[in-house]
């Protein structure tokens, strides 16, 4: 005849209290969204030194209906412009651009 084992049962652990716990009408999500990841950056870009003058430049809408046309076409303009049809050499990868993609490799992951 077979023993019947005991399961061991772990008592589960007590949830963290909600951020919102004390806010009366008001939910915060507080789930990871992967896609909106995706789009958010670690560290700030290069011409800004504050990420108060980062946020700013992303505040500001970008569209016709609310610059002007010269100013709008400034903005959606390409940095760089090639004629159509012309072959763009690559990059030579520079001992530097390696180091940084070592890095930020390491970084995401």
């Amino acid at each position: 005849p077979s023993k019947k084992r005991r399961k061991v049962v772990k008592p589960a652990e007590p949830e963290k209290p909600r951020k919102d716990n004390s806010l009366e009408h008001v939910i915060i999500n507080e789930s990871h969204d992967r896609k909106a990841a995706k789009h958010q950056v670690n560290s700030l870009p290069w011409p800004y030194t504050t990420t108060e003058q980062f946020e700013k430049t992303l505040s500001a809408p970008v569209g016709r209906q609310w610059t002007s046309e010269a100013s709008f076409r400034q903005l959606i303009q390409p940095a760089v412009r090639t004629a159509v049809g012309s072959v763009i050499e690559p990059l030579k990868m520079t001992e530097d651009v390696h180091d940084f993609l070592k890095r930020t490799e390491k970084k995401g992951r």
